[in-house]
């Protein structure tokens, strides 16, 4: 429990000790951890040009435009299925490129995308039953992640890095 949570009393009643300024002074600080950088991010190969911010935007634009067309109309449906579409390819360009960069780890965001992707894929092309599609999703997720952390970690990148 922090200092700020504890309740203080008035000097004297006994019922919390006052600590003095200088007591909390000379305490040690706590050790920093290293936070990365905007400017130690990999540059994307289009550099100067930001598109994967631009895609982010066009997919919020067809998003909210579908919402305001309505969910139950087929135009309604396309334009949110685009929008979030291009928002996760979007996103997940970014998440690999920092990934794979060693800037930050992305491990299961990528992982959970595998996972997902098999099991749609899966869920389409086959009529198996939806335990082995769960059994073959966590399967993939967890030899994915696997895979991806040893390639951030050998990339340089630290543990936890925020």
């Amino acid at each position: 429990m922090g200092r700020r949570s504890r309740k203080r009393g008035l000097a004297g009643t006994g019922t919390a000790p006052l600590r003095s300024s200088t007591a909390a002074a000379s305490t040690t600080p706590r050790q920093r951890t290293y936070r990365a950088r905007r400017s130690e991010a990999p540059p994307a190969p289009w550099a100067p040009v930001p598109l994967a911010e631009i895609s982010i935007l066009i997919g919020l634009a067809l998003l909210i435009a579908g919402l305001v067309t309505g969910v139950h109309v087929p135009r309604g449906q396309a334009l949110v299925s685009g929008g979030v579409l291009l928002i996760g390819l979007a996103s997940l360009e970014v998440s690999v490129r920092e990934h794979i960069g060693g800037y930050r780890s992305h491990t299961t965001l990528l992982a959970g995308a595998a996972a997902i992707t098999t099991l749609f894929v899966l869920w389409e092309a086959t009529g198996l039953p939806r335990y082995v599609l769960a059994v073959v999703a966590l399967s993939v997720f967890t030899f994915v992640w696997r895979l991806l952390r040893g390639v951030f970690m050998r990339r340089g990148g630290l543990n936890f890095r925020a």
